[in-house]
């Protein structure tokens, strides 16, 4: 029986582990963004859900710091961030293989969030170096298809926050 509750709970160390370093990454992007003391309805929406559970930490991070700069912008909180965006593009992919324009769509994000390094990185390990960047020509309509993907993945947050959620974000 001992070996048997060893086998069902190995990995929710890990899980937990994985929770409060993203929890100290919000904290941190909170507190780098000179958000206040106070927590508010946005630090609610910024606890980690399912979508990041097995997602390196940078694209979390880049999901928070959006959210913050939308949240300070007064700019729409429903729409998908490109870390969503990513994540949901990543889901799909592994269902089907993605067009040219999702595709395309995919490592421009991937390259803007975790960096050029990275990217070349994940290239090599996945696609044995052979990736050929879109022209740009293809800027306008990736562009358009960020757009429709960010909206595709409307989460369920408010638009805005009303002014007194707002003013409490900011610690006014």
């Amino acid at each position: 029986m001992e070996k048997l509750m060893e086998a069902l709970t190995e990995g929710l160390g890990n899980g937990f582990a994985r929770l409060f370093e993203q929890m100290g990454i919000a904290d941190e992007e909170w507190r780098r963004a000179d958000m206040g003391k106070g927590k508010s309805e946005l630090w609610n929406m910024l606890t980690p859900g399912d979508t990041f559970r097995d997602m390196h930490v940078e694209l979390y991070r880049s999901h928070v710091r959006e959210l913050i700069e939308r949240e300070r912008r007064g700019d729409d909180l429903d729409y998908g961030t490109r870390a969503e965006v990513i994540v949901g593009l990543m889901v799909t992919s592994l269902k089907a293989p993605l067009s040219q324009g999702p595709s395309a769509l995919y490592h421009r994000l991937f390259r803007e969030v975790m960096g050029e390094k990275v990217h070349e990185e994940a290239i090599l390990q996945t696609q044995g170096g052979r990736f050929t960047p879109p022209s740009p020509e293809w800027e306008g309509q990736l562009d358009e298809l960020e757009h429709e993907a960010r909206r595709g993945v409307r989460t369920g947050r408010p638009k805005k926050l009303t002014k007194v959620d707002a003013q409490e974000s900011l610690g006014i």
